[in-house]
């Protein structure tokens, strides 16, 4: 498990090479055209064009920077709260470490919204500091519904305003 683990990391890493440099850019989408993957290509050109737009927006990058740590931090305190409820009495720092690495992993679309890739994920890391396999599928359950149950407004917003015109509006 721990070799995937290290294979997702190292795709994750390449693909940030791909998107930020031109030269190996040009190589990996040259590639997939070649491999008849012009979907994935294509994709990858939206990202990243997108990206070279930003590059002159500093602001823009680091007001981007700085919410995503805020939500990465956020995540992991709900993690960490969750793991006090349910009576798991661990260093506030482990989950610093342990949380964004099973986002980060859960974010390569293997399984349906990460489910059973991050109990076996919450499992392996979360062993390492004696944490019983029920222990850590508990914690993983319950944060994954916590995850749900933040989504749900974004669920009832998006099913009001469906239509483009409302979205576009919302978008400013």
């Amino acid at each position: 498990m721990l070799y995937v683990f290290l294979v997702l990391i190292t795709l994750y890493l390449l693909g940030n090479l791909m998107l930020f440099h031109a030269w190996i850019h040009r190589k990996i989408s040259s590639l997939l055209k070649k491999r008849n993957l012009e979907q994935i290509e294509a994709k990858m050109e939206l990202v990243y064009s997108g990206l070279k737009a930003l590059r002159g927006n500093r602001r823009s990058i680091v007001l981007a920077l700085l919410l995503s740590l805020l939500i990465q931090l956020l995540t992991v305190v709900m993690v960490w709260i969750a793991a006090l409820a349910i009576d798991i009495d661990a260093p506030f720092r482990v989950f610093m470490i342990f949380v964004p690495l099973i986002n980060l992993s859960i974010m390569v679309p293997l399984t349906i919204n990460g489910i059973g890739l991050r109990e076996s994920l919450f499992y392996l890391l979360f062993s390492q500091i004696g944490l019983p396999v029920e222990t850590a599928v508990s914690l993983s359950l319950v944060t994954f519904c916590l995850y749900l149950l933040t989504a749900i407004p974004g669920l009832i917003l998006y099913s009001l305003y469906k239509k483009e015109e409302h979205l576009d509006k919302m978008r400013g």
